[in-house]
């Protein structure tokens, strides 16, 4: 399909949702459009396909590859499926979504697109089907069999799939007798079979289906090649990436010196404060406790009259606070701010400082200064609660934009072990509400 300008495309998308009359799609798609912005490129390192690329301010870059249009977008149809694809990894959350993918993140993108793929003819454009199949041909490729329906479109209908034992054997039967080109990363046919019936009948998780295909297929140190829709463009979703900030770059046209001013004044004021430790110690008393020597003692017939008694005691301790800062793609553009909040208040926090998105890392001050990020770009505040809890924190700071959730469970196993401080974005609900013992509001003037 020639498309020469990226108007055309907007044209034949906006007809769709003129006309469409699916309201899970267009209820989605309503929510989205005010942020997406499309762009044709000729640049296969953007994108050999279609992908979609969420940006720092929360925009949605949708890319389509010139070539791609081309050589395999037929019709219009075909182009909205490819649409609707990159509409769904958005839905769908797996921008930001973590499946292991620092190892290898085509094969996450591999289930995304299954998934979508599926759920697309089933629920939304059947006719995508025919597209898929000619997309996907060489099935003599073991990815390219992952992500094509080699069944008639009838079985995509068919809610007794799962149950239909001898429709299953016949694709068991046709993927076990399949000959692959890369056929020596397959451990186990029927298994890899298995999982196929799994990923495009039934409603498994991403997480499930990644972990089970390890087992079936050897690939986590090897280059896949495979053409994927929706790629996402720089494959950067998940991966502990490491940058570089500047730090002393901030503008400061709102309240950030007023926070810096407040954090400060608390947490010294807060670090004055003593935290009662409870430790275990043993004590001479008159209470029977007979140890090893008492025993010695009462068998010569002396009777020792003091024994050792274990019992609780506290211990008064000065402590700083433990800081965790959000590194995740949503906050990225607050971090020099935060990092200089942070720098500016060290008397008072306790090193390491823990960075976290996905995953939890630890850096030192001295990194900190020169605007060291390690980030895997998702979020995730249980962990840092269950990281608190483990090293016994008695009080920690959390700088955050507060998009995401905190289980109740973890509220009630913290709110009395434990001083939580947050500084939070502006706008955006706060997760830590009812546990925090007192939070900062960044706010924005335009």
């Amino acid at each position: 399909m020639k498309i020469k300008d990226i108007s055309e495309i907007e044209e034949i998308i906006n007809q769709y949702i003129i006309e469409s009359k699916d309201l899970f799609l267009i209820e989605n798609i309503y929510k989205i459009k005010p942020n997406w912005q499309f762009f044709l490129t000729d640049k296969t390192d953007v994108t050999q396909t279609a992908a979609v690329v969420k940006t720092n301010d929360g925009k949605y870059n949708i890319y389509f590859n010139t070539d791609f249009l081309d050589t395999h977008v037929k019709d219009k149809k075909d182009l909205i499926f490819v649409f609707l694809h990159e509409v769904l990894h958005i839905v769908n959350g797996d921008l930001l979504k973590n499946l292991w993918m620092s190892f290898n993140p085509k094969i996450s993108n591999i289930i995304f697109d299954i998934k979508i793929n599926s759920s697309i003819i089933k629920y939304h454009l059947k006719e995508s089907y025919n597209f898929l199949k000619n997309l996907y041909g060489d099935t003599s490729n073991v990815f390219n069999l992952l992500l094509c329906p080699i069944f008639d479109l009838s079985y995509i209908f068919d809610d007794s799939i799962s149950f239909n034992e001898e429709k299953k054997k016949e694709i068991t039967n046709k993927i076990v007798k399949m000959k692959f080109v890369n056929e020596k990363i397959i451990r186990d046919k029927k298994l890899l079979a298995k999982w196929y019936i799994d990923v495009w009948f039934n409603d498994f998780s991403s997480d499930k289906l990644l972990y089970e295909v390890l087992n079936i297929l050897d690939i986590r140190n090897m280059d896949i090649e495979v053409l994927l829709l929706g790629n996402h463009g720089h494959d950067r979703f998940g991966f502990l990436f490491e940058k570089n900030i500047d730090i002393d770059e901030f503008l400061r046209p709102d309240n950030k010196n007023e926070i810096i001013r407040m954090v400060k004044r608390v947490l010294e004021e807060d670090g004055e404060k003593k935290i009662i430790d409870k430790f275990i110690t043993s004590k001479y008393g008159v209470i029977p406790n007979p140890g090893r020597r008492e025993v010695f003692l009462m068998k010569s017939n002396v009777y020792p009259f003091f024994f050792p008694n274990n019992i609780d005691d506290d211990c008064e301790t000065y402590k700083n606070s433990h800081v965790y800062i959000d590194v995740s793609a949503s906050f990225e553009r607050e971090l020099p701010f935060i990092y200089k909040l942070v720098e500016s208040a060290k008397m008072y926090i306790s090193e390491p400082i823990f960075l976290f998105s996905d995953k939890i890392v630890k850096i030192r001050m001295q990194e900190l200064k020169k605007g060291v990020v390690k980030t895997s770009f998702g979020t995730n505040f249980d962990n840092v609660l269950l990281h608190a809890l483990q090293n016994k924190f008695k009080k920690i700071l959390i700088i955050t934009d507060g998009i995401g959730n905190v289980s109740c469970d973890l509220k009630k196993k913290v709110q009395n072990n434990m001083e939580i401080f947050v500084v939070l974005l502006e706008n955006n609900k706060n997760p830590f509400q009812g546990i925090a013992k007192k939070t900062w509001i960044l706010r924005y003037v335009s």
